[in-house]
């Protein structure tokens, strides 16, 4: 018998070199909720992925969160409710809440992300507002600048040093 000449590799949610992964308590984002300073718009997760090649997330009854993904470099898939959108450099893409996804990094050249999961009445019309009209899920464009991955390690460095609102 013949050896398979095809190569499976185990999808990953997470542990890329260089990573960094922040994901709120459950007390602390019970606490953000019904502060009424920041319970408009608040964080619960948030990270930043080089290169991830073979990074696979499925779930098939959404999340709680809205969730916001940004392609720095490479590529990937994100698949919303059967419908599916090519992420590339440079572009940015809102999952809803509690809505079925999956999204994947490409094999040939795997994506640069920047992730965060947020919440709160604000985050609802953000989105909504993001969306327009249209009903359906865009791949939205964000041309190149530092100040988004500036503002992205300030918050990440924030919160690995206090989760104080």
């Amino acid at each position: 018998m013949q050896p398979s000449k095809h190569v499976y590799f185990p999808s990953l949610e997470e542990g890329f070199i260089g990573q960094k992964r922040i994901v709120l308590p459950p007390d602390i984002q019970k606490k953000q909720a019904s502060n009424k300073l920041i319970q408009q718009f608040y964080i619960t997760a948030i990270g930043y992925y080089p290169n991830a090649k073979h990074h696979k997330i499925h779930r098939p009854d959404g999340a709680t969160d809205y969730i916001f993904l940004y392609c720095a470099t490479g590529e990937g898939t994100v698949t919303v409710s059967g419908e599916q959108y090519l992420l590339t450099p440079n572009t940015y893409f809102i999952l809803p809440q509690h809505t079925t996804h999956e999204y994947n990094s490409s094999e040939e050249l795997p994506w640069t992300i920047y992730w965060a999961h947020f919440n709160g009445p604000t985050a609802k019309a953000l989105v909504k507002r993001s969306l327009g009209t249209s009903k359906k899920q865009k791949i939205k464009p964000y041309a190149f600048n530092e100040q988004i991955f500036q503002l992205f390690d300030q918050t990440m460095s924030m919160l690995e040093h206090n989760y104080t609102t």
